[in-house]
């Protein structure tokens, strides 16, 4: 009996999960401004992090990532390209609350990852 109630509500969450698949589409302003060249700024939501944000945004700050640091942590330089490489090998690899990571857009200078939920799919933010 109690087995049977288990499948029974764990197909309830997966037809929820199925009927909730949220999705939306990608802000226009997201990526790299050109006038000064920087990323755009966070919206108001929690679901939002760059390195152009204030130090003391605590919510939206991240430090940008140095991939040659002058404090000696890499033995030796590397160039744009491996930079680049490692980073996506680091960013795919993680699986933070396990929303699985997917790179949704990848330029020269840029790349923006979505994080989509076992539960309730891909969360993008509406445009403002």
């Amino acid at each position: 009996m109690v087995a049977r109630e288990v499948l029974l509500r764990s197909s309830e969450v997966a037809a929820l999960a199925a009927i909730f698949h949220f999705s939306g589409t990608k802000p226009s302003y997201l990526g790299i401004q050109k006038n000064p060249p920087s990323l755009a700024l966070c919206p108001a939501t929690n679901n939002c992090i760059s390195t152009s944000e204030e130090i003391s945004d605590a919510n939206h700050y991240a430090p940008p990532w140095n991939y040659n640091p002058e404090d000696g942590r890499r033995k030796k330089p590397i160039n744009k390209d491996e930079a680049i490489a490692e980073l996506l090998q680091v960013v795919t690899s993680l699986k933070p609350d396990n929303f699985t990571p997917r790179v949704a857009e990848r330029r020269e200078d840029y790349i923006r990852v979505e994080y989509e939920s076992p539960i309730m799919g891909v969360f993008v933010a509406p445009p403002r």
